[in-house]
């Protein structure tokens, strides 16, 4: 472990890091990790980051690896969790609202818009907000949108694999402010996602975000305002 801080010029100690390599492996501490990709799939995605490290590749790549492993890893859980749908009132939608409803009161870390389309079908556009935290290795907080589409007949929906977006951020890299936004587009226009982060009160840091999804029949579908603090300090 000292080799590898001492490759990567990290300032954090081997105490620093324990954490987050001891067994048996404790899911409250790498934050939303194992609610993204599930229980079972969250120790190889850490695993996967350090071997990345024990390999010597750059601090970007291992950045970059580990948002794709996220994204396919989010997908494979949804998938193995609900391999024949999954109804309207599942908690894993959070707060469902139509569209055109007002907002929850408060900020919540998941919600969902519905939409009921001319041609029979239902979507709903989930927004979560989420921090992914490997300690010095990986931290990644920001906002995923995924939309599902029950058709005509049925009683499920199901994932709808032209409209996933992700976007990530740590913003304890945006200077001089440490703050920042990014929208990000799934590539046929389905999706999309934009989101902010803020310094708060140290060590906090903020995000916001809003997706917003398009059904086949044209309509607009915008996703409720989620949020979420992660609790490292910034280097501004």
């Amino acid at each position: 472990m000292e080799d590898i801080l001492e490759d990567y010029q990290a300032s954090e100690t081997s105490q620093d890091v324990e954490p987050f390599i001891l067994a048996p492996f404790d899911c409250p501490t790498y934050g939303s990790l194992c609610d993204m990709v599930g229980a079972s799939h969250a120790p190889t995605f850490v695993c996967g980051r350090w071997d990345e490290a024990r390999a010597g590749l750059s601090m970007e790549t291992i950045r970059d690896n580990g948002i794709a492993d996220l994204e396919a890893m989010t997908d494979t859980w949804f998938d193995e969790r609900f391999p024949n749908g999954i109804g309207e009132n599942h908690p894993w939608f959070g707060a469902v609202l139509p569209v055109g409803a007002p907002p929850p009161p408060s900020c919540p870390t998941k919600a969902s818009r519905s939409h009921d389309a001319s041609d029979g079908s239902s979507y709903i556009l989930k927004g979560r907000a989420f921090v992914t935290n490997l300690g010095w290795l990986f931290r990644e907080i920001g906002i995923t949108t995924k939309m599902v589409k029950r058709s005509p007949g049925t009683s499920v929906f199901l994932r709808d694999y032209s409209a996933w977006v992700e976007v990530e951020g740590d913003f304890s890299s945006s200077s001089p402010s440490c703050s920042g936004s990014k929208t990000k587009d799934q590539d046929d226009g389905r999706v999309g996602v934009n989101y902010s982060g803020a310094l708060g009160t140290r060590p906090f840091e903020y995000v916001t975000g809003q997706g917003e999804g398009q059904a086949d029949d044209g309509a607009t579908i915008s996703g409720v305002q989620v949020c979420i603090a992660a609790g490292w300090d910034d280097n501004c």
